[in-house]
């Protein structure tokens, strides 16, 4: 059987395991993505397209925002700096083989699905969860901290438009709205879709988050040919819809 196209999704994902197990992370972001590419080359696939991240930009300045591709840095901790490696095995093949190829640098992706129990999880669903039974919404710091929240069902799009993609050159996208959200908002939204009685209180602030971070969509749009469709209140409501039938 004949594969046209890879969709690499596969990667070692916790930003704090990664500044303790380093080598984990580049042997398998870095060198499990090099057997990808080295797997698509020997059988003539079409295309791949490769999960990047939102934190190659390190921690961002406000005057830099919002962010563009060609101001990644590489970020501040292993599960960065092998997701911009990655980004270069990429290119590196394209030149070497002929391989086209397109990474895609997620920012806060959010929606069903999205397990909150996981340390993995975003915000979103946490939020939800607490919502959810009447709980307790914990926000960091004074909450005035903002991301730009993607929805998984835009970011789905965006993946099937990169595989359609008829340039022949490796590019690397940013998949984001370009909106900024605090996580005071979040919670604020999150409560009000639950109709909830949940407290939402303030802890302290993590060392290491970034304060602000919030991207430029114009590189997707209009080389790429995709703008996210879905905005905050629409993707909530639509993760909280799922969440009401667990």
């Amino acid at each position: 059987m004949q594969i046209d196209y890879v969709v690499h999704l596969a990667a070692a994902i916790s930003v704090e395991e990664s500044t303790r197990l380093p080598e984990k992370y580049q042997r398998i972001n870095v060198e499990g993505s090099r057997k990808v590419l080295d797997w698509a080359v020997k059988n003539g696939v079409k295309r791949v397209v490769a999960a990047s991240s939102g934190a190659t930009y390190g921690t961002p300045k406000v005057e830099g925002l919002p962010l563009r591709e060609e101001s990644a840095t590489g970020g501040i901790c292993a599960y960065a700096t092998t997701k911009f490696d990655m980004e270069h095995l990429m290119a590196e093949f394209h030149e070497q083989f002929g391989l086209k190829s397109t990474a895609l640098r997620f920012f806060n992706v959010y929606g069903p699905r999205q397990d909150p129990h996981s340390s993995y999880s975003g915000v979103v669903s946490w939020f939800m969860e607490q919502a959810k039974i009447n709980g307790t919404l914990k926000v960091t710091g004074d909450g005035e901290q903002y991301r730009d929240f993607v929805y998984v069902k835009d970011v789905a799009r965006a993946i099937r438009t990169a595989m359609l993609l008829k340039d022949d050159d490796f590019d690397v996208f940013n998949v984001c709205t370009g909106v900024k959200t605090t996580i005071n908002d979040v919670a604020t939204a999150v409560k009000a879709k639950f109709g909830s009685s949940a407290d939402i209180t303030h802890i302290a602030y993590r060392q290491g988050d970034v304060k602000e971070s919030v991207c430029s969509p114009v590189k997707a749009s209009t080389k790429l040919g995709f703008t996210a469709s879905y905005d905050f209140p629409t993707g909530i409501g639509e993760t909280r819809d799922w969440f009401l039938t667990l």
